[in-house]
């Protein structure tokens, strides 16, 4: 293969790496923002369970707001699991595939080398038979 194709296959490898490592990174922000949404939910059930807790009064709207809020709560907590489990997937894809790339672009750039090596042997073959050789007197 002509070393201007392998660096072409580089080139286009080089793209769909970089696509990969912004998959990588839209992933790993989706299992952050699902770990900071498990943290809230978190944070206001504690908040809820400890004014119950302590015997404090509760107005009625507020009754109503955590009723819906434990009604709903668990529908929440399995989506956001849900959601966490799709990217930790995606995630573990997107890094096998990377792995594949750069294991392809690792044989393309010793592809070019090899390429490079023999171009250079061939060139120094070409000067030696066109070189012209004369006796000494």
């Amino acid at each position: 293969m002509k070393p201007s194709m392998i660096a072409r296959l580089d080139l286009l490898a080089a793209a769909r790496e970089a696509g990969l490592l912004e998959q990588v990174r839209q992933h790993s922000a989706t299992l952050a923002r699902g770990q900071a949404q498990d943290e809230v939910l978190a944070a206001y059930r504690a908040r809820l369970s400890e004014s119950w807790r302590h015997g404090a009064p509760v107005a009625a709207a507020q009754a109503r707001i955590a009723e819906h809020f434990a009604s709903g709560a668990e529908a929440v907590a399995e989506q956001i699991a849900q959601m966490r489990a799709e990217a930790q997937a995606r995630l573990a894809h997107a890094a096998d595939e990377l792995a594949v790339l750069r294991a392809h672009r690792r044989q393309l750039a010793n592809r070019l080398a090899e390429a490079a090596r023999a171009a250079g042997t061939q060139a120094e073959q070409k000067a030696e038979r066109t070189r012209i050789w004369r006796r000494r007197p």
